[in-house]
């Protein structure tokens, strides 16, 4: 979130600039209540969208952690981006799924509106913790306030209460006079890096759609079909379709896995293999073992 000139250019109001990709929010708080001003890029909110889960099932779904769009995965991602006209005393919250999966929009509206904005931030996250706290809680509030135009330099109109006064050469200091420093900084730096990369493998290792065998029966999976490391593919849907009731072209290809743009297309697929089944019932003689709920 960033100010732009807005409509009118330079001279005018001010706009907000807002960018978004994965799962974290944006809200707003004015006059008129509490309003999403973001799309969560999620496998359960692109099903609500597609009226395929109400918002309710949506918050209790397994699946309902796998990212659909996210930074790191590929080369040149959609991102959202749009620009807003805020006015005096609305309130913006840019917050993670852990605070909106603890805390419903009512109570996110009572805490938002409720007292100075430096403090709400760190009440939303002390209540998400309370209520739960079953992941990361991040929560960030900005307020549009009657303040001193900033020039183009970014630099305040004004200038700072209290300076910063420097009381050393710290520029002229030997790198190597605090070998505990130099430690910490590359231990640091290597965290940081193991870090990210756990993230983007485990952000890239949940991208793609296949369906393919769990354990005798047509499933879809969310993922890679072999996995990347220990980050395994999600089964999503499945088990009302037997493989052996497959005709052998369509059931060598399942279990070689077969790859898919989404779930919709992956259940079209499916609903297509039922036109062309191979009726166990009359290709096997032991009829104690035939599954009538698959018919």
């Amino acid at each position: 979130m960033a100010v732009v000139d807005g409509p009118g250019g330079q001279g005018g109001p001010d706009a907000l600039a807002v960018v978004n990709i994965g799962d974290s929010r944006v809200y707003r708080l004015d006059a008129g209540g509490l309003v999403r001003v973001s799309d969560d890029h999620s496998l359960v909110a692109d099903l609500v969208r597609a009226g395929e889960l109400t918002p309710d099932e949506a918050a209790v779904h397994p699946q309902r952690n796998i990212l659909t769009r996210a930074l790191g995965i590929e080369a040149d991602p959609t991102i959202d981006s749009w620009e807003l006209l805020p006015a005096l005393g609305d309130r913006f919250l840019l917050c993670s799924d852990g605070l909106f999966n603890e805390l419903d929009d009512v109570r996110i509206s009572e805490l938002l509106g409720d007292g100075p904005a430096h403090e709400v931030a760190g009440r939303l996250v002390a209540e998400a913790v309370v209520e739960g706290g079953h992941d990361n809680v991040t929560a960030l509030v900005v307020e549009v306030v009657d303040g001193p135009e900033v020039p183009p330099s970014g630099r305040p109109a004004i200038p700072a209460a209290r300076p910063e006064r420097i009381t050393g050469p710290v520029l002229s200091r030997p790198k190597g006079d605090d070998p505990r420093a130099t430690l910490r900084a590359t231990i640091g730096s290597v965290a940081a890096v193991v870090i990210a990369t756990i993230l983007v493998l485990s952000l890239f290792a949940g991208q793609g759609w296949f369906i393919g065998d769990d354990d005798g029966d047509v499933a879809v999976f969310r993922g890679r079909p072999s996995g990347i490391l220990w980050f395994d593919p999600t089964f999503v849907e499945g088990g009302d379709l037997r493989m052996s009731r497959l005709d052998d072209s369509t059931r060598a290809a399942v279990l070689e896995t077969i790859p898919v743009g989404n779930l919709k297309e992956a259940r079209r697929l499916i609903e297509g293999f039922r036109s062309h089944l191979s009726d166990p019932i009359l290709s096997n003689p032991d009829l104690s073992n035939v599954n009538t709920g698959d018919q």
